[in-house]
């Protein structure tokens, strides 16, 4: 195994986000946050249960503003004019949803947040262990069953885990957690991860809602699952800590998931496209390495310690929200809209969530249909 380095971040309390010239991208934010136009009506938001805590955070930031508005969080099944999904939408899925829409009106399609997503486990006095992304497989796809298998005992020395055996839970239903992990598997372990892509694990035992496989976590020492970073350390489950290698070293740096600031590094790895009818995607954000230009440290609020490599969460699924752009009624594209400002970015931390790295986000204004003021001031070219 390589040699591992230390990791940590700091938090800090207040930075200057860098300008670019003309029109710096913290000025279009900052003017397009300006705009924020109330209705007298609640928006019924179509979610997977999971995702509820984010609806109800910006309904508590929106109702700040606009006392009389509101969006609610609604089960998944019925078409509706806002949608949350916990993955880029295919292509069925935008014609779906399009097809839904009233007649006359267009759809919007963006990310919103992300999801850091953990291998959490229950295993009584073990807070974390190391597990690498050949064993995370071979643990999900059911070859591996016993936590004192050689290959866990290989990167936990000192850890007695004899004779305890793994009891793998999993979520019934397709998964957006399951899709992104799977799909990291694939890049990185690709000779240990048979399955490719998928929404539903292969082995494991199946449960109905989230409350079913924390329940079933909590009822089996060395219980093991996907879960979102959020909801285990809600409930104090263990998670792996995995090892990242650092690009162009022989060098790896140890993972750790409890750190928040790691998964807002670790988003700005995902891949944005726009399609032709200006609809924004964002790919499952994997590997941890932020593609150039989508990692802005400032606006993020962290600093890095000395040496540490620009380096973050490796497994992130990427919500999407699609929304219905009628000329007769603007609530679906306003609710859209306020997911994306500041004013609904700003919440999500308070549950688990990360907000879209600000180059990322501010990049969603086209595809949101925000309308950025036309007074923005202009930044001089520099003269040197």
């Amino acid at each position: 195994m390589r040699p591992l380095l230390p990791l940590g971040v700091l938090t800090v309390a207040a930075v200057v986000a860098a300008c670019t010239p003309p029109l710096p991208p913290d000025v279009l934010a900052a003017n397009a946050e300006r705009q924020i136009e109330c209705q007298a009506a609640d928006a019924a938001v179509t979610a997977p249960g999971r995702l509820a805590d984010a609806v109800a955070q910006f309904n508590t930031s929106l109702q700040g503003l606009c006392p009389e508005q509101s969006m609610t969080a609604t089960a998944p099944g019925e078409p509706a004019a806002v949608t949350l999904i916990d993955h880029p939408p295919t292509a069925a899925e935008v014609a779906d949803a399009a097809a839904a829409c009233p007649s006359g009106s267009s759809l919007l399609v963006a990310p919103t947040f992300g999801v850091g997503i953990a291998v959490a486990f229950n295993i009584i006095g073990i807070d974390t262990l190391t597990l690498t992304p050949a064993v995370i497989a071979g643990i999900l796809q059911g070859s591996i069953t016993s936590w004192d298998d050689p290959a866990i005992a290989a990167l936990n020395d000192g850890i007695d885990l004899t004779g305890l055996p793994i009891t793998l839970v999993r979520p019934a239903d397709a998964s957006g957690a399951v899709q992104a992990i799977s799909q990291w598997l694939s890049q990185t372990a690709p000779e240990a991860w048979s399955q490719g892509t998928v929404d539903v694990l292969p082995a494991g035992e199946p449960m109905a809602s989230g409350q079913e496989l924390v329940d079933a976590l909590f009822a089996a020492d060395g219980a093991v699952t996907v879960m979102s970073i959020a909801e285990a350390s809600r409930n104090v489950f263990g998670m792996a800590s995995i090892p990242i290698p650092i690009p162009d070293t022989s060098e790896e740096v140890l993972m750790p998931p409890s750190n928040a600031d790691l998964v807002k590094i670790g988003i700005a790895a995902a891949q944005v496209t726009t399609d032709e009818q200006g609809h924004m995607f964002a790919s499952h954000a994997l590997g941890g390495v932020p593609v150039a230009g989508q990692f802005d440290q400032s606006a993020a609020k962290i600093v890095l310690q000395p040496g540490q490599p620009t380096i973050g969460w490796p497994v992130i699924e990427m919500v999407h929200v699609l929304a219905c752009d009628d000329p007769a009624d603007p609530l679906p594209r306003l609710t859209a809209q306020f997911m994306n400002k500041l004013a609904g970015q700003g919440v999500l931390e308070g549950v688990g969530f990360t907000p879209l790295p600000e180059p990322v986000r501010v990049l969603t204004f086209p595809a949101l249909n925000v309308t950025v003021p036309t007074d923005a001031p202009v930044v001089p070219e520099p003269t040197s």
